[in-house]
């Protein structure tokens, strides 16, 4: 018997399934988001170390420059006033300058290594510079000095000319030191200005999704809808091909069952014909009601197909396999059919191999499908031999994995078209078999192809 095709009326409806391009908006809305508070997060921070930098680094550097300057300035005034006057007080005061000259060097040395090889290098030219400047009165002759007219004369203007180098020394320091706390506060502004663009940008973009998350929504729910609309359409058209399954099974039941009793009759009054009952038969006679039997029999065959694909179709076809001697079931289904094969004129080979492993198999099935093929390698055999084989197989192109074990049924008749292979399954499909104008039922089996065709015993 063959697989019952699904039944045109049923029919499958899909529900609409989200894909990638209805989440694409809803992922581009939470990208936006993420990459919003990801921006401000790291604006926040850049912004937080450049103003670090500003307050801690450049700010205090620009204030110790500018100490520097003031520093030099009221060194070489209480200098000067010192070696005019030689005050003992300006000499003291003198001292306490130097002193915080050398403190706020001390506290520029961590803070210009901090703003750039720029400012290191102008530090370094006014460390250079300061010293010559003082080296013009040098701290150790300020003690016990008597300022004398002709001497001041002589070393002031080198002084002033010092002086002024390191001034401008400390002055260019401090223009630089300016200069990069100027270009901190113009990065932190383009920052500032970079963030606002780009949170706009994303705000636009965020609203964008949203708004086509909600169209989408609506779309998905105006989907949803239709889909549960067509779910119960189809359910019940289900439902209703079930109930045309049911009256066609119930149909098929009484159909069979009442042509199989008259036919059952029929077969049994030819067969008290075929015995003489009544009296001796003529071969012409005896021929008819032979074939007369023979057409009973096809046609209580044809029923008996019948109720099986009604059962099959109706989920009431039980399936009870267990551990089957294959060998044994293929040599007895053969030896059944034996006598109508030689009373066709042809050969019988049966080739089973021994040591065949027990197979789980339903055998009244089995039976049926060697007998279907065993029937019409029979009927479409016009000479030669028909082969029954049963071997077990590995290796590759096995139509499974690991072992497994084939029954084939091979004749030498006409076979099938190549066309027609593909049909041969079909229910209640038929196809011409050869020129004299025999038609074949092609569902029973498929006997009489090309080369070895069989079923595969799991």
């Amino acid at each position: 018997m063959q697989p019952i095709p699904d039944s045109p009326l049923a029919a499958t409806i899909s529900s609409p399934k989200t894909s990638w391009t209805t989440l694409l908006p809803l992922v581009a809305v939470i990208a936006a988001l993420v990459a919003l508070v990801l921006v401000f997060v790291q604006v926040e921070r850049r912004t937080r170390d450049l103003r670090e930098e500003l307050a801690e680094i450049a700010e205090p550097a620009g204030t110790h420059a500018y100490d520097l300057q003031r520093i030099y300035a009221l060194q070489i005034s209480v200098k000067r006033g010192f070696l005019l006057t030689g005050e003992t007080s300006l000499l003291d005061r003198y001292r306490e300058l130097r002193a915080d000259e050398e403190r706020v060097y001390a506290q520029l040395v961590p803070l210009i290594e901090q703003l750039g090889p720029d400012a290191e290098k102008l530090f370094a030219a006014l460390r250079t510079q300061a010293p010559r400047w003082h080296a013009t009165f040098p701290d150790a002759e300020l003690q016990g000095y008597t300022p004398t007219p002709g001497a001041l004369r002589q070393r002031l203007p080198e002084q002033q000319r010092l002086y002024e180098a390191t001034l401008a020394a400390a002055s260019r320091l401090d223009a630089r030191i300016a200069q990069r706390a100027l270009q901190m506060r113009a990065r932190i502004r383009e920052i500032e200005r970079n963030e606002r663009r780009l949170g706009i940008v994303l705000v636009v973009l965020a609203l964008a999704g949203a708004g086509v998350v909600f169209q989408v929504a609506r779309r998905l729910r105006s989907l949803t809808e239709a889909s549960r609309r067509n779910a119960d359409e189809a359910e019940q058209r289900r439902r209703e091909v079930e109930s045309l399954m049911e009256q066609r099974t119930s149909f098929v039941r009484g159909v069979t069952h009442d042509l199989k009793n008259p036919l059952g009759a029929v077969d049994a009054y030819a067969q008290l014909l075929e015995a003489e009952i009544k009296g001796p038969l003529t071969p012409d006679q005896r021929m008819m009601v032979g074939r007369m039997r023979w057409a009973t029999q096809e046609t209580l065959d044809i029923i008996d197909d019948l109720l099986s694909l009604s059962r099959a179709q109706s989920g009431q076809l039980r399936i009870e396999r267990r551990a089957t001697d294959v060998a044994q079931l293929v040599r007895e289904a053969a030896e059944d059919y034996r006598a109508s094969i030689e009373a066709a004129g042809l050969a019988l080979d049966i080739d089973v191999s021994d040591g065949l492993p027990p197979v789980r198999v339903d055998t009244s099935r089995v039976r049926q499908i060697l007998g279907n093929l065993l029937s019409n390698a029979v009927k479409y055999t016009p000479e030669g031999e028909v082969r029954v084989r049963a071997a077990e197989r590995t290796g590759d192109g096995t139509p499974g994995l690991g072992r497994w074990v084939s029954v084939d049924v091979i004749d030498t008749g006409l076979g099938i078209p190549k066309e027609e292979q593909d049909n041969v399954f079909g229910e209640f499909h038929r196809i011409h078999r050869d020129r004299r104008g025999v038609w074949a039922s092609a569902f029973p089996s498929a006997a009489g192809l090309p080369g070895s065709w069989g079923e595969t015993l799991r």
